[in-house]
């Protein structure tokens, strides 16, 4: 099999990518060098690679491409690609792969997690034992049977939401650009998204994030959530348009629940923590073992169907 001559793993950390993965992607190229966010010399390191290996927050733009002249291949170690310039580097005949549907089970169900936390106050429950308060009057939530759960964009991880949500009694409704109709012969039903977001308990927007749905939940859109919904958004936040959202926020609107803080700007974050009806938790919804072993296969096998001329997961 061709081997890459140089494979760069770029802003990675020693131990970002495990030893046994490392060995792998060893026999794909000649040589291999993993280079921190922090090294000054990072892009002089990646400027005569011919594979580059990027997390999910490194940008790779025209002028980054551009300075890369044996260039063949860029693999995102993520499901995300939007910082990459994949159009321009089709151009360049430049293949860009991603780790597709490595933590649909994961994301599903953490979704679930952080909702029943948030509707049954576990975390105020916990506080309150550990201070050997045992009393139960001051607890009255809701029940999710019954309810409706809106999904916005009903792909892998939206499809597995809204199973989990049927297994719970909930009422799923979804709204996508294409019509999943094998879906809708098990129950769930297609709304237009006005109506969605006019009828849902609880939101879980699984779209991707590109130019075309930056700022997708925007002003006019979030006015239509009812009181009290609660919008669970384990995709990235920028979906979700900053001051309409903080806004809503503000009015006690509904809750706004996420885990990918470390993808904005941290004075953004600050300023939406200081609602009381804003969650946040680290990135850790696609953080199984499970899912971590079929990323790195996923990355493994990308970059050897890459070398044999039958690319995978290509996303240009």
């Amino acid at each position: 099999m061709k081997k890459l001559k140089k494979l760069v793993l770029l802003d990675f950390g020693p131990k970002d990518l495990p030893e046994e993965y490392q060995k792998k992607l060893s026999r794909l190229a000649e040589k291999i060098e993993i280079v921190s966010k922090d090294d000054p010399k990072r892009l002089d390191i990646a400027k005569d690679t011919d594979g580059l290996v990027v997390k999910i927050s490194t940008k790779v733009d025209k002028d980054f491409i551009d300075s890369c002249n044996n260039l063949k291949y860029i693999s995102v170690y993520s499901t995300a690609f939007n910082e990459i310039d994949a159009q321009y580097a089709a151009k360049k005949r430049i293949a860009v792969t991603n780790i597709a549907n490595y933590c649909t089970e994961a994301v599903a169900e953490f979704l679930f997690a952080a909702l029943l936390s948030n509707v049954r106050e576990l975390e105020r429950a916990r506080d309150q034992a550990r201070a050997k308060d045992y009393s139960f009057n001051k607890f009255m939530n809701w029940e999710l049977k019954g309810k409706t759960f809106g999904v916005i964009g009903l792909g892998n991880i939206g499809q597995r939401a809204a199973e989990l949500a049927q297994g719970l009694g909930l009422n799923v409704i979804y709204w996508s650009r294409t019509r999943k109709k094998d879906y809708e012969k098990k129950g769930i039903k297609f709304v237009e998204l006005p109506e969605l977001l006019e009828k849902s308990d609880i939101i879980a927007p699984f779209l991707a994030m590109n130019s075309e749905t930056k700022g997708f939940l925007n002003r006019e859109r979030l006015a239509k959530i009812k009181k009290d919904a609660v919008i669970v958004c384990l995709t990235l936040v920028q979906l979700v348009e900053f001051d309409a959202l903080m806004e809503c926020l503000q009015k006690d609107q509904f809750t706004f629940i996420t885990d990918h803080a470390d993808l904005v700007e941290p004075e953004k974050i600050d300023l939406l923590a200081e609602n009381k009806n804003f969650v946040v938790y680290p990135p850790v919804a696609f953080r199984t073992r499970e899912a971590d072993k079929t990323k790195n296969e996923i990355l493994i096998e990308n970059l050897t169907k890459f070398l044999e001329g039958k690319p995978q997961n290509k996303v240009n």
